[in-house]
């Protein structure tokens, strides 16, 4: 099911995002959901991983995206994104832009949890 869960990786809590092949109502839903949830974490304590394997967007959920991801930077330690290819990547890029943080994207889940396991 897509939303938002923690998994201990190499002794480390991650949050997963999981966004993968949602439409532009669930994505949205899942962040409204994820939101309050790492806004009650210490400030930059947060791992987190979004999958977007397959979702899509539209001009409503891109907008939400770079706002839910804006809110959040004050509680992320390191952010990954899986999934992330053709319009997928210039969204991730405009994040980035946007919250001016650095946003590590990987071809698979695995590489993503050992990479944030890390910091």
């Amino acid at each position: 099911m897509k939303e938002l869960h923690k998994v201990v990786h190499q002794g480390k809590t991650i949050f997963i995002i999981d966004l993968s092949f949602a439409n532009p109502a669930e994505a949205m839903a899942i962040m409204h959901d994820a939101e309050p949830k790492i806004a009650a974490c210490p400030p930059k304590s947060v791992l987190m991983l979004t999958d977007v394997t397959k979702a899509t967007y539209n001009q409503e959920s891109a907008a939400e995206l770079k706002r839910y991801a804006a809110a959040n930077t004050p509680y992320v330690r390191g952010s990954a994104v899986v999934g992330s290819e053709g319009l997928h990547r210039v969204l991730l890029m405009a994040v980035q832009l946007l919250t001016r943080r650095e946003i590590r994207a990987f071809a698979d889940r695995e590489a993503a949890l050992n990479w944030l396991a890390s910091l």
